[in-house]
Formats: structure tokens, C-alpha cells, sequence
């Protein structure tokens, strides 16, 4: 009997092992598929626009944003980490109301430097 408890335990121990094992290979070979997008939003003159709402929109649905929303700082500078991949990158500034987007291409373990006006009103 205590032959076959402990085979048991040794069996339920090898699957969690290997299911450990297995999770964190996942979260591993996820890591890397990030990237990180630095954009500065300036009006039509070159000055900084602070405040604006930035949010990421990716074209395949199962891409992930990190940060799924951030605002420009006050000298109109934000930082977004996005899953490689193509995204449209929408702005709600209080001198642009209409609101704009731009598709922007994301690679993983790499930053993409983005600059955008918004036209004086």
C-alpha cells in the first residue's frame, strides 16, 4: 500500500513540475514580443500639447497594449509599450476636438519614434 502512495506522489509531483515548466516557457517566449512607441504631439506652431489622451488600437485583435492608455506630458510627450504588430494610435487633445489616429508599426525589443501635429483651431 505505501508503495502505491508514494508512486502517486511522485507522479502528481512530476505533473507540476512540468506544468511550471511549461508556464513559464509561455511567459518567457512572450516577453520579447514587445515594443515600445515614443511619440512627442506638438500644434501646428511646434509647441508642446500636454493633456492629450493617447490610446493604442491594434489592427490584429490579439495583439496587447501594456498600457492601454496614457496622456502627454507637459511637453506633449508619451510612452506606450504595445505588442509587436500594426496599430492605430488615436489622440483626444483639447485643441484638436475632432480628435486624430495614425497607423504606426510596432517591433518587438525596439522603440518607434513618432511625432505628430495637431492643426491650431
Amino acid at each position: 500500500m505505501k508503495r502505491w502512495v508514494l508512486a502517486v506522489a511522485i507522479l502528481v509531483g512530476l505533473v507540476i513540475c512540468v506544468g511550471l515548466v511549461v508556464l513559464w516557457v509561455s511567459a518567457q517566449s512572450g516577453a520579447g514580443d514587445t515594443g515600445q512607441v515614443i511619440g512627442w504631439v506638438a500644434d501646428s506652431d511646434g509647441q508642446p500639447v500636454p493633456e492629450c489622451v493617447v490610446e493604442p488600437v491594434p489592427h490584429d485583435p490579439e495583439l496587447q497594449a501594456v498600457e492601454t492608455e496614457t496622456i502627454t506630458d507637459e511637453t506633449g510627450k508619451f510612452v506606450a509599450r504595445l505588442g509587436a504588430g500594426e496599430w492605430t494610435i488615436k489622440f483626444q487633445c483639447s485643441a484638436d476636438p475632432g480628435g486624430s489616429a495614425h497607423v504606426v508599426p510596432v517591433r518587438a525589443n525596439a522603440d518607434t519614434e513618432i511625432h505628430f501635429e495637431i492643426p491650431l483651431r
